[in-house]
């Protein structure tokens, strides 16, 4: 009875390491690139290890997403002006039934202004412990300008489209 008193205490304790466990890895750890716009150069930044929670009431954060049900979530959450770096934020994310999922930005490309993001969801390995409750791994990418148009496609071919807002907090 003690082992088991044991191991769920154990448990206890992990379960905020494990619920983190949802997370943004970019396919080569990170990075950026550019494109071109109209005869410009469009950079932009992947940023890792990111959850929807992130984004909702951080009081820290200098952005945040707009009201959203975190239960039922796929797509991505588009800029309504440039924030206070100038740059354009936009988050994609999906909700899952249990943690251990990742999202990976498999691609980017941008061309004429328009930006195509391909992203893989990461499943959990097979039988690994998993907490279970709905998770919402994410991905941030950041543009040096607004793109005329965005499109997010996963690696099965699904296309995420716009659900939300960020919301400049100085705007």
């Amino acid at each position: 009875m003690k082992r088991i008193f044991a191991c769920i205490a154990v448990l206890l304790l992990l379960a905020p390491v494990l619920l983190s466990l949802s997370s943004c890895a970019a396919a080569g750890d990170g990075g950026g690139g550019s494109g071109e716009n109209g005869g410009t150069t469009m950079t932009y930044t992947i940023v890792e290890n990111t959850s929807l929670e992130a984004f909702l009431n951080n009081p820290e954060a200098d952005y945040y997403v707009s009201d959203t049900d975190t239960m039922s979530t796929q797509g991505y959450f588009a800029p309504t002006d440039p924030q206070s770096d100038g740059q354009w934020h936009y988050i994609i994310a999906a909700t899952r039934n249990t943690g251990g999922y990742s999202m990976q930005v498999q691609d980017v490309q941008i061309s004429a202004g328009e930006a195509t993001i391909t992203i893989e969801m990461v499943n959990p390995e097979p039988g690994s412990l998993l907490t279970m409750a709905f998770t919402n791994p994410a991905c941030e990418i950041i543009f040096s300008e607004k793109p005329a148009g965005i499109s997010v496609t996963d690696t099965n071919l699904e296309h995420y489209e716009q659900i939300g807002q960020v919301i400049n907090k100085a705007g």
